[in-house]
This record gives C-alpha cells, sequence and structure tokens, in this order.
C-alpha cells in the first residue's frame, strides 16, 4: 500500500485515488501522513536534482537494478508500472 502510494504521488499527486486514500487513513494518524507525504516529497525533490545534476548513481544500488520493475532505479525512464 505504501509503495502504490508513493507511485501514485509522483504521477499524480492531485487525484491519489480515494480507496487507496481511506486505508492510508485507517492505517496512518494524520500527523503521520503528514511525516510520510513529506518524506516522500523530500524524495521525489532529491530525485529530480538528482537527475538534472546527473549525479551518478552510488555503486551499492545497483543492487536494486535486478529488483522487482516497480522497485528498479531506472524504473520510471523504462517505463515500468
Amino acid at each position: 500500500m505504501l509503495m502504490e502510494f508513493g507511485r501514485e504521488l509522483v504521477r499524480a499527486p492531485h487525484s491519489i485515488p480515494e480507496p487507496l486514500y481511506a486505508s492510508l487513513s485507517r492505517q496512518f494518524a494524520p500527523a503521520q501522513r503528514v511525516l510520510l507525504v513529506a518524506f516522500a516529497g523530500l524524495m521525489v525533490a532529491t530525485n529530480v536534482a538528482n537527475a538534472v545534476g546527473r549525479v551518478p548513481v552510488d555503486p551499492e544500488l545497483h543492487r536494486a537494478e535486478d529488483a522487482e520493475p516497480e522497485l528498479a532505479m531506472n524504473a520510471l525512464e523504462s517505463g515500468a508500472e
């Protein structure tokens, strides 16, 4: 559920599906949801800055390239859903 929320936050932050938001609301208190969204926003900003700055991926993170498609480091670039 958190991975799905993260994907939706990146793809369409103004239209998080209601069932997903309801599930998030049941599992996390309002203050926790604020922290989740704030952290997600920081990660999006960090990834944008790294992409624009052409910062190379840390070699330790290359292991994620063999991860499930939606978890792979290049998932957005390769079109993984």
